[in-house]
């Protein structure tokens, strides 16, 4: 602290670091008059929501100011806003840029993600994804998802044989939100009938189907969406899909009670259906998707656009993989990162959950640098919706934090911290969860994995900020701090 009687030597002494680390960051010179000083003193209280010291301050006053500055408890040393895709490192080394300039990251193959305007766009290999709410265009940072493959042959051109029309047509090369490919027309020739895949194998397992599809002409309640398991008839149906409301309803029939169902709006009236089944449909028997099914007598003339059929294993919806003539697949996400904490620190992560849950779920992941799932702290959701914050050590979890369920597709912001004898976290500025009867070693980190560990456990969401500290902070400071 900055007291009354210390000399400027003294002063100088106490604010050099902050000035040399933001000099670093910002690439200027050493400031030499006090208004250089107070220029760059104003950036970190700036970038720390703090009141800036203004020309006309008195010297308590800015004195005051400084001092705050100077006590900052919770002051930001590694700052990834995947969101705005800048990075901020403040401390020795202190520097900052994009985030590919700090981070490694890397992808086996293309990914598809949407941009602000509602466009489905596609990422080259090792390209990571700033991915936006297809709606509303809101940035919500890196998705980061596991590998999948989509076992759809044709999954946007209807008028392949794969598919089976009954009193429609199918007229592809139509206008979509996917620049490069096209979606099928669909027409409606009148009566009962349906379009729908010719049987895919499934192996034993959960699975996941979703199609985009857009009315063009006739009744907004009349389209349906449905699902069947052809040895067994099982249906699952989407029914009256209303394109001004999304309303769903079930159709009856058989229906398994561990399906779900997920209807939302895109942009230019276009809209996702999906369904998931959360338990294994049966071994490799054979699978049906239904664009519009049978039962309904549909009049003649009405018309659909459809695009992007995707039916993979597991009960997660990801990201859409084009395919064309047989099944395709997209490799991991890995992203990695240096980390200034070692033994003790606080991580704050602001994240968006998967549409879907399956295996844990690794938000964020410290260890050592060898991507083991021994001697790490780990932010995870679990199996069952939970968001837990858990440390490791020598092979055992020796801290297990349960912050309560996250919905599906949910906003979500967590805070951790960790040290010897203490640990605590909390989820969404709730209470501090607390745990305090470990007192033994915590594992050495030196390095953070986003979104899970080299395609393992992936997050299969979106991660907009990480903020982490090199200390840990109490309790109750948790409740505060926000990426």
């Amino acid at each position: 602290m900055i007291r009354n009687r210390d000399t400027r030597a003294s002063v100088t002494a106490k604010i050099d670091g902050i000035l040399d680390e933001w000099g670093g960051i910002i690439n200027e010179p050493a400031p030499t008059t006090w208004g250089g000083v107070r220029t760059r003193l104003n950036k970190v209280e700036a970038y720390n929501s703090l009141p800036a010291i203004a020309a006309k301050d008195s010297g308590s006053s800015a004195r005051e100011k400084i001092n705050a500055l100077l006590s900052l408890e919770n002051y930001r040393k590694l700052d990834l806003d995947f969101v705005n895709d800048q990075f901020l490192l403040i401390g020795p080394g202190g520097a900052s840029g994009r985030i590919a300039d700090f981070v490694n990251f890397s992808r086996a193959s293309d990914a598809t993600y949407f941009d602000a305007s509602g466009a489905m766009q596609t990422a080259a290999s090792n390209e990571w994804r700033l991915d936006h709410d297809p709606a509303t265009g809101e940035a919500l940072g890196y998705r980061a998802e596991g590998g999948g493959t989509n076992l759809m042959p044709w999954s946007s051109d209807l008028s392949q044989a794969i598919w089976s029309m009954t009193n429609w047509t199918a007229t592809p090369g139509q206008p979509s939100f996917k620049p490069g490919e096209a979606a099928t027309l669909l027409t409606s020739l009148g009566g009962n009938g349906n379009v729908r895949t010719n049987n895919i194998a499934i192996p034993g397992s959960a699975v996941t189907a979703s199609v985009y599809v857009r009315k063009v002409t006739g009744p907004t309640d009349a389209n349906q969406f449905a699902a069947r398991n052809a040895s067994r008839g099982e249906t699952w149906n989407i029914v009256n899909l209303n394109y001004d409301t999304l309303a769903t309803t079930n159709a009856g029939g058989v229906k398994i009670a561990t399906t779900e169902f997920l209807a939302r709006r895109l942009a230019d009236e276009w809209a996702q259906i999906a369904f998931r089944n959360s338990a294994d449909i049966s071994a490799a028997e054979n699978f049906w998707l239904y664009l519009l099914a049978a039962g309904n007598t549909v009049p003649a003339d009405q018309a659909a656009l459809a695009f992007g059929a995707h039916i993979r294993t597991g009960a997660v919806l990801d990201s859409y993989i084009p395919t064309a003539g047989a099944a395709a697949t997209r490799a991991a996400d890995n992203l990695s990162h240096a980390i200034p904490v070692a033994t003790e620190g606080t991580v704050a992560i602001r994240a968006r959950t998967a549409l879907g849950r399956g295996a844990q779920q690794v938000l964020w992941q410290a260890d050592a640098g060898n991507s083991t799932s021994s001697n790490r702290v780990v932010i995870a959701r679990s199996s069952n919706g939970e968001i837990i914050c858990l440390v490791n050590y020598d092979g055992v979890d020796v801290v297990t934090l349960d912050l309560g369920s996250a919905a599906d597709g949910l906003e979500i912001d967590v805070a951790f911290s960790w040290m010897q004898g203490r640990f605590a976290a909390s989820l969404n500025g709730g209470e501090p969860v607390v745990e305090t009867s470990y007192t033994g070693p915590v594992p050495a980190l030196s390095r953070g994995f986003a979104g899970g560990v080299n395609g393992d456990s992936a997050w299969f969401g979106t991660i907009a900020r990480t903020t982490l500290l090199d200390h840990a902070l109490s309790p109750e400071q948790l409740q505060d701090i926000a990426p």
